[in-house]
């Protein structure tokens, strides 16, 4: 009976070890990719936008590989998805990706001059990069079509205003290689 019980001991203590791997295997990535622990809502809600993704981007230098979806111009508004990234493209050879800072574009802020996106399976290197105050863009600028395939990626920069806005855009421009 006592040989018994140790078997079945060392046989629970297996399964909770297995079990508590498993969890954190899923919950250790999360977390770092949100930079907190996420809701259940959350969670559910990365995954309902992963779903209608039409494309990936991924930057080496800050360990970021995220889903991508189209967005549509609504009247004068582009809306960029809260979890994944949003690409608009209305040329040819320009590709705007949006992302929230607050989530997929947390880390953008790190991206220097030379490092290198893979946007669908296409590798472009960053040529520049600008911290613009909100009233000062141009989104016709911004949009314009360009003589070789451009990539600009855009999210949220400088004080937090009212609702979910801030004060200054991040703008990185790169070009295919």
């Amino acid at each position: 009976m006592e040989e018994e019980f140790r078997v079945r001991v060392r046989r629970d203590k297996r399964k909770l070890v297995i079990g508590l791997l498993a969890f954190y295997l899923v919950a250790i990535p999360v977390y770092l990719y949100f930079g907190f622990q996420p809701s259940g809502n959350m969670v559910m809600a990365y995954a309902e936008e992963a779903k209608t993704a039409t494309g990936s981007l991924a930057i080496p230098s800050i360990d970021l590989v995220a889903p991508m979806s189209d967005v549509e111009l609504n009247g004068r508004v582009l809306s960029a998805p809260n979890y994944i990234v949003g690409r608009y493209q209305s040329y040819d050879n320009k590709v705007l990706v949006m992302g929230h800072s607050s989530t997929v574009f947390q880390r953008l802020p790190e991206v220097a001059v030379g490092d290198t996106i893979s946007y669908d399976g296409q590798n472009f290197r960053v040529v520049s990069r600008e911290i613009k105050a909100k009233s000062e863009i141009s989104m016709r600028e911004i949009l314009k079509d360009e003589k070789e395939p451009t990539l600009v990626l855009m999210t949220c920069f400088g004080e937090h205003l009212s609702g979910q806005d801030y004060s200054h855009r991040l703008i990185i421009y790169a070009k295919r290689v």
